[in-house]
């Protein structure tokens, strides 16, 4: 971990400290959206963990979900009970010490609130940013749970010809 970036240095140290599988890279390219995330990787886009910061009743709710999802600004709002606004640079910062584009799932300031969405299970491994837009992780969808504490919720937007019906 030498020479990181001490936010990818807390975010390897969370990962470890869970005890879960996990396999850190640090990129050449940048990695700020999910495209170039997924370019980078040479992997499909849907299976980038994005990881988007909300402000909820002036708390910091963390949303991680595949990058080729939105989130269901609704369901969510009915998971948190309170309004679902979207964070301002400043406040991810603050609340999860990381800047966007690079903000991981977990190793945060502070404790904090994750929802991971179902449709990550899709996948055996998921990719997530590791606390800068040029360091990700892979993990399977449970041991991100682990690690994150996060609770698996359905709160995607679901696309008309996606095959898959909401409840």
């Amino acid at each position: 971990m030498s020479g990181r970036p001490a936010r990818v240095a807390r975010v390897e140290q969370a990962l470890t400290d869970a005890r879960v599988v996990f396999e850190a890279r640090q990129l050449d390219k940048n990695t700020a959206t999910s495209a170039l995330a997924a370019a980078a990787l040479g992997c499909d886009i849907a299976q980038i963990a994005k990881t988007i910061v909300f402000r909820v009743n002036e708390q910091a709710v963390v949303a991680v979900l595949c990058g080729d999802d939105r989130v269901d600004m609704a369901k969510l709002g009915r998971l948190t009970g309170g309004k679902v606004e979207k964070a301002d640079a400043a406040f991810v910062n603050q609340q999860c010490g990381f800047e966007i584009g690079g903000v991981a799932p977990l190793g945060f300031l502070q404790p904090l609130t994750v929802f991971l969405e179902n449709r990550l299970h899709r996948f055996e491994q998921v990719w997530a940013a590791a606390g800068s837009a040029y360091a990700v992780f892979g993990i399977a969808p449970g041991g991100l749970q682990q690690a994150s504490s996060g609770q698996f919720a359905d709160f995607a937007e679901m696309a008309a010809d996606d095959g898959i019906s909401a409840v």
